[in-house]
């Protein structure tokens, strides 16, 4: 399975790569997304700073867009993901070019709001990850209302009956925030569950944004338990 990154080492795993009729190959590569005034690249480690830093970058990101990556953070010209993220790629002299994003996305569009979620392996007795964002499509300014610490929400159902759902399993501060989403800015986060033992097989799977003005705005998806 991929991993969170509670700004720790982690690993990254070549998947798979197949020469092309010229001096490029085509590749898998799974990672940490990170981009700064160097560009994009994917990297196996960030370091504790904040914002962090890429440890050991892997392959540059030559042509990739930001913008179709899933909750992606970003703060004073750096932005990164919180967990492993699969791309594809031609593959020349250490760059990736042509890049696309392989983990599958569930995306839902309601008064002005697009909410995603990326589709990651779940693993059973593993934590689960999922990646979840929310941006604002419409010209005028909005602000997200959470009356406790809980950010987002998940859950997990199979023959029409759930299974798991995040909440149920956390406890959270009370307090009210209030974070505003200017026009076309998004709002981000990748939960990370504890370990969750799972009967292997599909499961269908939903997520959202726990703040009212955005909460009716649920993503659905079927997902793979291995």
């Amino acid at each position: 399975m991929r991993h969170t990154l509670p700004i720790a080492i982690l690993c990254i795993a070549l998947v798979g790569c197949g020469e092309t009729s010229d001096s490029t190959s085509v590749a898998e590569y799974e990672g940490i997304i990170f981009n700064d005034s160097q560009g994009s690249r994917l990297c196996d480690a960030l370091a504790e700073s904040f914002p962090p830093q890429c440890g050991d970058p892997i392959i540059g990101l030559g042509d990739l867009r930001l913008d179709e990556v899933v909750a992606l953070q970003s703060a004073d010209g750096t932005s990164w993901t919180e967990y492993f993220a699969g791309v594809a790629g031609d593959e020349d002299e250490g760059v990736l070019t042509n890049v696309v994003l392989t983990d599958p996305v569930a995306t839902g569009s309601a008064e002005g709001l697009t909410l995603r979620a990326a589709d990651l392996t779940i693993t059973s007795g593993a934590p689960i990850v999922v990646p979840l964002d929310l941006t604002n499509i419409s010209d005028q300014a909005i602000t997200l209302t959470f009356t406790s610490g809980q950010r987002v929400e998940f859950t997990l159902s199979r023959d029409g009956a759930e299974v798991y759902r995040w909440s149920s399993t956390a406890s959270f501060i009370q307090s009210v925030e209030e974070v505003a989403l200017p026009a076309g800015a998004a709002f981000g986060r990748t939960l990370v569950t504890s370990p969750v033992t799972l009967e292997p097989g599909t499961y269908q799977a939903q997520a959202w944004i726990v703040a009212p003005e955005a909460s009716d705005l649920v993503v659905s998806w079927d997902t793979q338990v291995d």
